[in-house]
């Protein structure tokens, strides 16, 4: 087991998701200067949220309506 594992270990991928999001804003808030691109555009931490919520929404729905 490396590093990466042990700190991962009992997380959902929503929990690892949203975590690093909440890790890119708490950079943020401490005046670290971010560039967010989403699909070739450029983005912001609002847009990137909506994106994470969106395709949370697909996997849970992807779970739940398998066919």
């Amino acid at each position: 087991m490396n590093y990466n594992d042990e700190v991962t270990v009992g997380l959902t991928e929503d929990d690892y998701i949203f975590g690093f999001y909440n890790f890119l804003k708490n950079l943020q808030n401490t005046g670290a200067s971010l560039t967010i691109t989403l699909d070739e555009e450029e983005g912001n931490m609002e847009s990137l949220y909506n994106q994470l919520v969106f395709e949370q929404q697909i996997r849970y729905d992807t779970e739940l309506y398998p066919d």
